[in-house]
């Protein structure tokens, strides 16, 4: 007798098949995002994208594309919650706060008070645990960083970028607010690590504890073996 084939049932057949699909589906996007060559940029625009390296690099895409290589279903769904931002309107009245003011105002009028002993704030603080917990910050940091210039201006090139990946911003308009960001976060620190730590100043400054993932983030792209991380392979000026 001949030997006799046992098909599987068509059910499994289909979920193998549809297993194998987002399998190479993945597979190929991490390939996309790790190995495909970079597009050519300019020394302002590269340095620009890099100072936005450590929410790019939590976020798992690419430092040398302006999108970040995040789909737009994704990046709409970022931007609605990490920024409540669900349009161009809304973003651009993002950018232009965080441009203008940002958390880095707060900062500078809790710094100044501290620093003058203010009774009220301290009275106020005794009876408030988060804003008790600010001014611990404060205490820690304020001799160090006057300002929270890059927790500020970082994060609104990250917000570019997603907004462009999310077709919110075009391209050019996007790159002329990366190259406006990127040089006054250059002119007001002298490396990436400075620049780095500032950032995690006014994140702990606003959202608590240090964040374990921005934490792996940093020494990722400080780590002199990395040949991906941006602060390896972009001079600070």
């Amino acid at each position: 007798m001949g030997a006799v084939l046992n098909l599987l049932p068509v059910p499994v057949l289909v979920a193998t098949l549809v297993a194998v699909v987002t399998l190479l589906t993945v597979l190929g996007r991490w390939l996309w995002l790790h190995l495909s060559p970079p597009p050519p940029l300019t020394p302002g625009r590269a340095r620009g994208l890099a100072t936005s390296a450590l929410i790019i690099e939590v976020n798992g895409g690419r430092h040398d594309l302006l999108g970040g290589g995040f789909r737009a279903d994704d990046a709409r769904a970022t931007l609605a919650t990490a920024w409540r931002s669900r349009d161009r309107a809304s973003v651009r009245r993002t950018l232009v706060w965080l441009e203008n003011e940002g958390d880095r105002r707060r900062w500078g009028a809790m710094l100044q008070a501290f620093e003058e002993g203010d009774p009220e704030l301290e009275d106020a603080a005794f009876a408030d645990p988060p804003l008790r917990a600010e001014l611990e910050v404060i205490n820690r940091y304020g001799r160090w960083h006057p300002s929270l210039v890059a927790w500020d201006l970082c994060r609104a090139v990250a917000l570019v970028r997603f907004a462009f990946a999310a077709e919110f911003l075009s391209e050019s308009e996007s790159w002329q607010w990366v190259e406006r960001f990127g040089a006054m976060i250059r002119s007001s620190f002298s490396s990436w690590r400075e620049m780095s730590d500032n950032y995690l100043v006014g994140r702990e400054f606003t959202s608590g504890p240090p964040d374990p993932d921005l934490q792996r983030a940093l020494l990722s792209l400080i780590d002199p073996a990395n040949t991906f991380s941006p602060w390896n392979r972009i001079r600070w000026r």
